[in-house]
């Protein structure tokens, strides 16, 4: 074979490779683009298969409160709350956020706030007596201080170490142990009875309505989980605005 056909046949064949390469190139590339198209759903398909967020609307739903009702003015928004005492959830929400919540809303008039005992007993067997101890700690009016002492000692929550939360917080020793002894079942069945009815199944979980007549609270936000600050002062601030555009 003469040397210019030799020379013509290794440029047919390097073409070809060329040409094969191209190709090949040009299926990649269309295999990457319409596998970043596929993984990219139009903006209705986003939003329908979403996971939901934590506050959702809720209606049709309301509870009674649990709040005096002696005739006082009183804010008509107000925040429920379901939850566990060695739930930890909870008690980082006990410690972070519900002080802050308390601060900037219910101290300065803006928001009640409502506790409903939801204790988790098959997974928390000592939740059920914390939340006893905390409705007769309600009994001689500190509930707010039990709550707290019993959300800061999560891990000591045994029937001892309940009677000397009492003595910390300075309540009557001998009162609040024959409250134990009597239990308070009938309260907390209540607050569980009503979870279960409002569709809680975790805690904590929680529920901000509107004050009605005759002690009710209309719901109309659902706040799953222990969430940021943020969140529940989002919900709350816009609640609140609503409210004030209905005067």
């Amino acid at each position: 074979m003469r040397t210019s056909e030799r020379f013509d046949r290794i440029l047919d064949v390097t073409a070809v490779v060329a040409m094969l390469g191209a190709t090949v190139t040009i299926l990649w590339v269309a295999i990457v683009v319409t596998q970043a198209l596929r993984q990219v759903a139009p903006p209705s398909q986003v939003a329908s298969g979403a996971a939901p967020g934590p506050v959702s609307v809720v209606s049709g739903l309301e509870v009674s409160t649990r709040l005096p009702i002696d005739g006082r003015s009183v804010p008509r928004l107000t925040l429920v709350e379901f939850s566990d005492f060695q739930c930890p959830y909870c008690g980082a929400y006990a410690r972070q956020t519900l002080v802050r919540i308390k601060h900037d809303f219910v101290d300065a008039g803006t928001l009640t706030y409502e506790f409903r005992n939801f204790p988790l007993e098959g997974a928390h067997p000592l939740a059920g007596g914390a939340a006893n101890a905390l409705e007769c700690a309600r009994s001689q009016r500190s509930f707010w201080e039990m709550h707290d002492r019993l959300f800061t000692f999560q891990q000591q929550l045994t029937p001892s170490d309940l009677v000397k939360h009492a003595d910390s917080i300075g309540i009557n020793r001998e009162s609040f142990r024959a409250c134990l002894e009597r239990g308070q079942d009938a309260l907390i069945k209540s607050d569980q009875d009503d979870g279960i009815r409002l569709g809680v199944s975790g805690t904590p979980t929680f529920f901000l309505g509107v004050r009605r007549d005759q002690g009710r609270v209309e719901l109309l936000r659902r706040i799953q989980g222990a969430q940021p600050y943020e969140v529940f002062r989002s919900a709350i601030v816009e609640l609140t605005d609503q409210l004030k555009k209905q005067l």
